[in-house]
């Protein structure tokens, strides 16, 4: 799956779970809310990741080109 529509299907998927915890957020569990609250701060780390490594592709090639190599793990 491309990063274009698996983002479009997460903002579709985010709209309606944000109704459903509006409605019925009492039906979860502690766990459950705290994993959730989890995944989404692993996202916000990626996304992080990935402006910091644009910025740096702008500003600087050679350390961009060498930090892109460790996310992959290359």
């Amino acid at each position: 799956m491309d990063a274009r529509r698996a983002v479009d299907g997460f903002l579709y998927l985010g709209k309606e779970l944000f109704h459903v915890l509006h409605d019925d957020s009492e039906d979860l569990s502690d766990f459950e809310l705290q994993l959730l609250r989890s995944r989404l701060h692993v996202l916000e780390i990626q996304i992080t990741n990935i402006q910091t490594l644009r910025e740096l592709r702008t500003k600087d090639g050679e350390t961009a080109n060498y930090l892109e190599q460790l996310r992959r793990g290359d």
